[in-house]
């Protein structure tokens, strides 16, 4: 694993668009920790979620979508949204430009609704009816210490999943956010119980109702729980006695007991039980408790590091449970680093089928085709609840088999270059299954890719920056249908910028061939202009702090005519998960730049921003894509070519 970027200096994150208020409230503070704490060089810098409405989220259009049950009431306030999203500018963003948030796309063969919803990080599934509809909802712990919440708007039998809403009810631990849901106080709703990465619990408890969540301030050290780190809680009843009981899994791969003996209106917590059922996982142990056989007692699934699972078949009884020899790496499960199960009944027919995130964010889902006594699972559906390729998503939008849709590449901090093929069409994008490490030799940590052609064969050639500074070439020996990577050159014509480097090519001086832009960790772009020609690229000597950009730290360049004038704007991401917009005011020939306009769009992905742009809905404008820390991406279509009737916002397609 590469070392995480780093931000030299202290970084005073810029104050924000306030944000607005939650659905729940929580009296804990909004710490934002970094993704590890204990590595030194992690980005250190402020993180600010999206701002959402009642649970759906909204860029700066035309209108505001306030939730009320399943129905949306919509509120003209175009003044209002413009002065809750402002942000300081000193040009101008193209004026016939408005921009609308997509969240569903096809994705492997499925309609997914949250397919642009933005990643996670450590995702730790938890499902319950959150709000007393009769169908089952996701919340979802993160390592950054906050939740985040997926309503189910279909039914129990076909869920259709909201817009995420995180920070869920302004909630944070600080870091692991390990989520458990039970009717603590015997009152009809559901409370919470958070883990987190110090090994105690926080305890939540729901003064709202089973419609409508309101969480209390949080109880810290609950129940007495100190374990070694990384606290997962489960609830379940494992005596019989009609009340939940409390399983804890922590960083030594072991559990802890903790009985419940008080009445059901007031948990009392009996000693902790450490090494309990002699269960050990090596490390993480990450439990989940359901009846996988029918029998009506409780059997245990455990995830841990790396990322396979553990079952325990409960051989006992419902009052005392005796625990099968563990069956090791369970359906041949392996998703990388951590694996969090959960099991719920998605689907209503009346067996449970399986969840498991990961440590790189995404969601995997394996449907039970067996029954309630003998689970078959199904063939795994990756990304169930959003494109997440893991952390710090670089993405480049291209035609790379040339059936005139474009394609998709997402570089990321561990995993090399992913691509996603367009299925579909150039208005209507689907997505196949993803290819991880596309172009075969990994390259090091934080791959940024930048597509061209660089020797005139008609084809796309591959740039790929990493945090060295330096950068990898991939020469396309393939056709402009079916690439064909050659090996890799790695220091590419030796060029080098500080750390983190970025590359985007454009033509900006008209001349027929393409320059190269290179972003970097300290918020600056290099030029080298290409002095060679359309078929062999030749590179001068750095310019280094081009048009004088400087957007503090991260600098994510990405050109394109924005304004339709027939010219190359620019867009630069960074650290703070904003967009800063360069309006070319020169000509195709000689770039002039006007003031820079920084809170593009109204767009906050919270950390590393990383914009791109293609024409994705097949209109003829230029749409925009934002990658970001936690791994995902954010789409926003550009309504600049429709009519005032049209210009409306559209929570799916």
């Amino acid at each position: 694993m590469g070392a995480r970027p780093h931000a030299p200096g202290n970084v005073i994150a810029r104050v924000g668009v306030p944000a607005m208020k939650p659905i729940t409230l929580a009296g804990i503070s909004h710490r934002r920790c970094s993704r590890r704490s204990d590595e030194a060089d992690r980005l250190r810098v402020g993180k600010r979620p999206p701002h959402h409405f009642g649970g759906y989220s909204v860029s700066p259009l035309l209108l505001i979508g306030e939730k009320c049950g399943l129905a949306t009431r919509l509120i003209a306030a175009s003044a209002i949204a413009a002065a809750l999203f402002a942000a300081p500018t000193t040009g101008a963003e193209p004026s016939d430009s408005v921009w609308q948030r997509v969240f569903g796309a096809w994705l492997d063969g499925r309609y997914c609704h949250t397919a642009y919803g933005g990643g996670t990080d450590d995702a730790r599934p938890v499902f319950a009816d959150l709000d007393g509809d009769g169908d089952l909802d996701i919340l979802m712990g993160d390592w950054g210490g906050w939740l985040t919440y997926y309503e189910n708007i279909g039914n129990a039998q076909e869920p259709i999943w909201a817009p995420p809403v995180a920070p869920y009810a302004g909630i944070d631990v600080g870091n692991f956010s390990s989520p458990a849901l039970a009717d603590l106080d015997a009152d009809g709703d559901l409370d919470l119980v958070l883990g987190e990465k110090e090994g105690a619990l926080f305890f939540f408890k729901n003064i709202g109702d089973a419609r409508r969540a309101v969480w209390a301030s949080p109880v810290a050290n609950y129940a007495g729980v100190q374990v070694s780190g990384w606290s997962a809680p489960v609830f379940g009843d494992l005596d019989s006695d009609g009340d939940a009981d409390l399983l804890v899994g922590s960083v030594n791969g072991r559990l802890l007991f903790i009985e419940r003996v008080g009445t059901s209106a007031t948990p009392v917590w009996a000693a902790p039980v450490a090494d309990y059922g002699g269960v050990d996982v090596g490390a993480f142990s990450l439990p989940t408790l359901a009846d996988l056989d029918g029998d009506g007692d409780l059997d245990l699934m455990v995830g841990n590091h790396p990322a396979t699972l553990t079952y325990y078949q409960n051989v006992g009884t419902p009052t005392a449970p005796v625990w099968s020899q563990p069956i090791l790496n369970y359906n041949q499960i392996d998703l990388g680093f951590c694996a969090f199960p959960g099991l719920a009944d998605i689907d209503a027919d009346g067996d449970l089928d399986l969840f498991v995130g990961e440590s790189q964010g995404a969601l995997t889902y394996y449907k039970n085709i067996g029954n309630r006594t003998t689970p078959m699972w199904a063939p795994e559906i990756s990304n169930y609840d959003a494109m997440d390729v893991g952390y710090m998503t670089m993405p480049v939008l291209a035609d790379l088999d040339s059936d005139g849709d474009l394609d998709l590449l997402l570089g990321e901090w561990e995993s090399g270059v992913t691509f996603y093929r367009n299925v579909g069409s150039a208005r209507e994008p689907a997505w196949a299954a993803p290819i991880r490490s596309w172009v075969g030799a990994q390259v090091g940590s934080g791959a940024a890719p930048a597509l061209g052609d660089l020797d005139g064969d008609g084809d796309l050639d591959l740039i790929v920056g990493e945090t060295t500074g330096t950068l990898v070439f991939y020469r396309n020996n393939g056709t402009p249908r079916s690439p064909a990577w050659a090996a890799p050159v790695f220091h590419y014509a030796s060029i080098a910028v500080l750390t983190g480097s970025r590359p985007a090519l454009a033509d900006l001086d008209g001349d027929g061939d393409l320059d190269l832009f290179v972003g970097d960790d300290y918020g600056t772009i290099t030029h080298f202009e290409n002095i060679g020609s359309p078929s062999t690229a030749t590179w001068a000597a750095p310019v280094t702090s081009f048009a004088s950009i400087d957007v503090g730290y991260y600098s994510a360049p990405a050109f394109g005519d924005v304004d339709r004038d027939g010219d190359l704007d620019l867009l630069v991401g960074d650290s703070e998960g904003l967009i800063t917009y360069y309006e070319n005011t020169g000509t195709a020939r000689s770039a002039a730049w006007a003031p820079p306009v920084r809170g593009f769009a109204g767009v906050n992905v919270g950390w590393a921003a990383a914009p791109f742009l293609g024409d994705l809905d097949g209109d003829g404008d230029l749409d925009l894509g934002v990658g970001e820390r936690d791994g995902g991406i954010s789409v926003y279509r550009n309504l600049a070519s429709r009519t005032a009737a049209r210009q409306t916002w559209q929570l799916y397609r």
